[in-house]
């Protein structure tokens, strides 16, 4: 059994261990082997983690009212915000695509954002306006202004 003896702590060598009540640790808790927590909440304060597994369905659940979700429901994959406000994804440049690598869509900051087809840029902005790589189908066409068809 693990007892301090003045301020030195005295190792236990036993096969298990069964704590009733509160354990107050006040330095580092290695564990070996796995770490079963029964119950429904866990708090800490910092966290560092090589990998997180969670089966088909479990949930990250974020904010105070579960606003934002990441889960795959063994069909899917999901992000969901059910808050208030705007779901923003940032970063320098914003890129969507597949996982063999075509891009779908690439926003570069402050510069252009392209959508593509079978990885080629089919739309993309300008500073100017918008180029249209292709043939534009469309069920009707309104101008604006001067310009001309």
């Amino acid at each position: 059994m693990s007892k301090y003896i003045g301020s030195s702590a005295v190792n236990l060598s036993t096969t298990s261990a069964d704590v009733t009540g509160n354990a107050d640790i006040d330095g580092n808790l290695t564990v070996g082997g796995n770490l079963t927590v029964s119950g429904t909440t866990i708090t800490v304060d910092h966290a560092t983690a090589q990998t997180v597994d969670l089966g088909d369905g479990d949930k990250i659940r974020l904010g105070d009212g579960n606003d934002l979700q990441i889960y795959h429901n063994g069909s899917h994959s999901y992000i969901t915000d059910a808050g208030t406000g705007d779901l923003k994804i940032l970063g320098q440049n914003v890129e969507i695509g597949a996982l063999s690598g075509e891009l779908n869509f690439k926003g570069v900051s402050a510069g252009a954002s392209t959508v593509y087809y079978n990885n080629a840029p089919k739309l993309a902005t300008t500073s100017t306006g918008v180029d249209i790589t292709g043939t534009l189908t469309s069920d009707g066409l309104t101008v604006d202004g001067s310009g001309t068809v």
